[in-house]
């Protein structure tokens, strides 16, 4: 079989090959199922490709192409594989359970099934929703999901964005590591936002090349009042209308504008693809000291920039604060610079968030314990950032609504998996739900997340039928 021809998985479906090489006498192929892409070995797709004895040995390894079709794709007539096709021939609804139950695997819940795969989050969701309504109507909100690890702090995160993106609101989210990005580098943290920034129907950050060049060509109706917005507007307009349409110039200037170029550089960038003399402001801060308050007016500044360039609002997400916090419990030199620069960007989203703005700014964090304050993200955020803080705890479900977690899981995997599984609806099911939570509930501490995941570990084993 060839590359682009159909094959089908006892477990993971039908696909189409994309690659195939030889691992001694072992065929493996690169297979996209639609839901995912793997290496499956000839064996797994019902054939043994490999020689008999050594002296049936071909002089060089057998290949795919070399494979009789029907071989490969049992079950499916001749002229179903005949022809080679692009894409999974599993159906949409299929590929988007099988994606959701991966991302349950990663402990993590995909946006399109946050609301399906919710219990005990009513009043949370309610609370979300507020918060929404409000930053579209200009009363902007800071928001603090605490909880324990696996508790569904990153649930009700993504609750939000899924909430946001149905207001038409634009978003982006990062995660902290205490290293790379980080609250006590707000250039860095600015170049993570802008470069996760999404607007509704975008399935993925689309980069703001495309937004740039829709502002510049529409500028005479912006009349911006922030300085953050006036700077942003100010670069648009020094560079000429025609530069927008060069990738090469749109990559420049979108690194300029999420700060990994200075204006020199950007400047310099640009006169050597024949701009020259193009006027840009610094964006980034000069000193360290003034990086808060360049960070609250860029802030400012894209709030303004994202509602005039097809969104309502703003809605960014910083997951992690506790890793963020872990970082600086030292005693060093740089763990005491490092908790100043924090204090002062929380002084200045304070600021910000005072300000009538189409924006909600989301943290989720697990609270320290009995540490100084300094040193706990929720306490510390709420001491800091004041009032406009709305803090929500992770709920903590009933036993009947954790029973009904594990059905929706159950339900969201056999649309998924329906071929291969069998009795998910009779007495079995509810002996596995059963089983699951009394075994959950057994737990020193149970949270959500291991629940979840030991629901799919027992569907994985779940008795399946033959692969139709």
């Amino acid at each position: 079989m060839r590359i682009g021809d159909r094959i089908r998985h006892a477990g993971l479906g039908a696909g189409t090959v994309l690659a195939v090489q030889a691992k001694g006498a072992r065929l493996d192929a690169n297979v996209d199922f639609g839901y995912m892409t793997a290496w499956v070995s000839a064996s797994e797709l019902g054939l043994d490709a490999r020689p008999s004895s050594a002296d049936e040995a071909p002089e060089s390894p057998p290949s795919l192409s070399s494979l009789s079709r029907a071989e490969v794709h049992p079950g499916l007539a001749s002229g179903d594989v005949a022809e080679p096709q692009s894409g999974s021939s599993l159906s949409e609804s299929v590929v988007d359970a099988r994606r959701g139950v991966l991302a349950l695997k990663l402990g993590q819940v995909l946006e399109p099934h946050v609301f399906e795969l919710s219990v005990g989050t009513d009043t949370a969701r309610a609370d979300l929703e507020a918060v929404v309504e409000g930053a579209v109507q200009r009363r902007p909100r800071a928001v603090l999901i605490e909880g324990a690890w696996g508790s569904g702090k990153t649930h009700l995160l993504t609750m939000l964005r899924r909430i946001a993106t149905d207001a038409n609101m634009a978003t982006a989210s990062v995660i902290l590591d205490g290293d790379g990005v980080r609250l006590s580098d707000p250039s860095r943290l600015m170049e993570a936002f802008l470069g996760s920034l999404r607007y509704p129907g975008e399935a993925a950050p689309g980069g703001i090349g495309d937004r740039l060049r829709t502002l510049r060509r529409s500028r005479s109706g912006w009349s911006p009042q922030s300085r953050g917005a006036g700077r942003i507007a100010d670069a648009i307009d020094a560079v000429p209308e025609r530069a927008f349409d060069e990738p090469e110039i749109v990559t420049i200037l979108e690194d300029y504008f999420m700060l990994s170029l200075s204006a020199s550089q950007a400047r310099g960038a640009l006169a050597r693809h024949g701009y020259r003399g193009v006027a840009l402001p610094a964006m980034a801060a000069r000193a360290v000291t003034e990086r808060p308050d360049r960070f609250r007016e860029h802030l400012e500044g894209w709030t303004e920039f994202v509602i005039r360039t097809g969104a309502t609002a703003l809605a960014l997400i910083v997951d992690e604060l506790d890793v963020e916090y872990a970082s600086t419990k030292g005693r060093a030199a740089a763990s005491v610079a490092a908790r100043e620069a924090r204090r002062r960007l929380w002084s200045a989203l304070g600021e910000c968030l005072g300000k009538r703005l189409p924006l909600v700014v989301a943290f989720g964090g697990v609270p320290a314990g009995d540490v100084p304050e300094e040193d706990d993200p929720v306490s510390d955020l709420a001491r800091s950032v004041g009032e406009s803080v709305l803090t929500i705890r992770a709920p903590n479900p009933t036993r009947g609504q954790l029973r009904q977690l594990v059905r929706r899981v159950m339900a969201l995997y056999e649309r998924g998996y329906a071929d291969g599984l069998a009795n998910v609806d009779g007495p079995e099911a509810e002996t596995l739900i059963d089983h699951v939570v009394r075994e959950h509930l057994r737990e020193i501490h149970p949270v959500p997340r291991r629940l979840v995941r030991h629901t799919l570990e027992l569907l994985d084993v779940w008795p399946r039928t033959t692969p139709r």
